[in-house]
């Protein structure tokens, strides 16, 4: 018989380890598995190796891949919670910053999990000052809850409380974790994978390299998100160009006083105005999120500039304005209400079950075509 070879004996050791990573949980069913380079990171395997395993594990029907979303985890062998809580249970959602639409739908998805659970929700809300909630966390007994949920922050990480509530007996799960380092678990949306279809759809579309307007990274889901676009670009052959064509806010996306802006167009808008400043004729434009998409019309128009002819703009997020923009946003919708709820879930396999493992639940993202390009 044929020997498999060294890459198809790797892959199939690599497709047992994940199948054994399935069942353990730390991929649930429903979820997406992270893009193919953060899996050949943290396996230390080859792209193709990658590829090889997924395929073995779609044929036992393990994994399935969804055109344009990812490979998504059927999870027939993975844990399950118990349909009765022992308990009634206290879950905290921690807020420290004013809650904005996504915000609020994540909040709305955490609900819809304890309503089904039984479990009552209390909310750990300072938009005055982020440092109090990890302050109330940190004295958890006194608080009363039985796990939390931290939803994305700014200020500091806060690495040091949210590592230490695990040995107490605090659950704790991080909707978008603040970096790739922190140890607790986490449930993620596929932010490099959305703004590489993103990217890709303008470049495909309009066959010019595209520009990358954005605050400065203090995120893990913005630099994962710059990361789609410098991949997006170097597949398309204007990897020399990323640098050249990423325009920044001096401000980053953990500074306070972004989270706390009036108008949340602005810090899009002061960007857009450094960029039209090139007084080039076409432009491909890809923004980190919707605000800064929205800023970018608001400069257009004062410039009399057509969005969907001359700027081609790309939004992330599908907040609820960006269908009214004229024209509407394309864009990449995030489903932020199952992130709550997949975080709740989450979390109530820990209260439950005593499960304590640093697990990212990856899910699935769309892209949105609208006529904005």
């Amino acid at each position: 018989m044929a020997s498999r070879g060294p890459y198809n004996a790797k892959a199939v050791r690599l497709a047992d380890q994940l199948a054994g990573e399935v069942r353990r949980g730390r991929y649930l069913g429903g979820s997406h598995l992270p893009a193919e380079r953060v899996l050949a990171n943290d396996y230390g395997a080859a792209r193709e190796t990658i590829r090889r395993a997924v395929a073995l594990l779609e044929q036992r029907r393990i994994l399935r891949r969804v055109p344009h979303r990812g490979v998504m985890v059927l999870g027939a062998d993975a844990p399950t919670v118990s349909n009765v809580p022992r308990k009634l249970r206290t879950i905290a959602v921690v807020l420290a910053s004013e809650p904005d639409t996504g915000m609020n739908l994540i909040q709305a998805g955490v609900r819809d999990y304890a309503r089904e659970r039984g479990y009552d929700v209390r909310a750990i809300i300072s938009p005055d000052d982020p440092e109090r909630p990890f302050q109330v966390l940190d004295r958890f007994d006194a608080a009363g809850i039985d796990g939390a949920i931290v939803l994305p922050y700014p200020g500091r990480e806060h690495r040091e409380v949210l590592e230490r509530l695990w040995p107490r007996g605090l659950p704790v799960v991080c909707v978008e974790r603040r970096s790739a380092a922190l140890k607790v678990p986490s449930v993620e949306i596929d932010n490099a994978a959305g703004m590489y279809r993103a990217v890709r759809h303008l470049l495909v579309n309009h066959r010019r390299p595209v520009w990358y307007l954005s605050l400065r990274p203090g995120h893990h889901t913005d630099r994962m998100r710059y990361d789609g676009y410098c991949r997006a670009m170097t597949d398309a052959g204007y990897g020399d160009l990323i640098t050249a064509r990423t325009v920044w806010h001096p401000w980053t996306t953990d500074d306070p006083r972004y989270w706390h802006a009036h108008n949340p167009w602005q810090q899009g808008y002061e960007v857009a105005q450094q960029l039209f400043a090139n007084n080039e004729r076409f432009w491909s434009v890809a923004c980190l999120k919707d605000d800064i998409a929205w800023g970018v019309y608001r400069a257009a128009n004062e410039r009399g500039l057509s969005i969907g002819r001359e700027v081609m703009v790309t939004g992330f997020d599908d907040h609820p304005y960006a269908v009214e923009l004229d024209p509407p946003l394309t864009t990449v919708r995030q489903p932020f209400r199952d992130k709550g709820y997949q975080a709740a879930r989450l979390l109530d396999r820990a209260m439950v079950d005593g499960f304590h493992a640093p697990v990212q639940v990856t899910l699935g993202v769309e892209l949105v075509v609208r006529r904005s390009g």
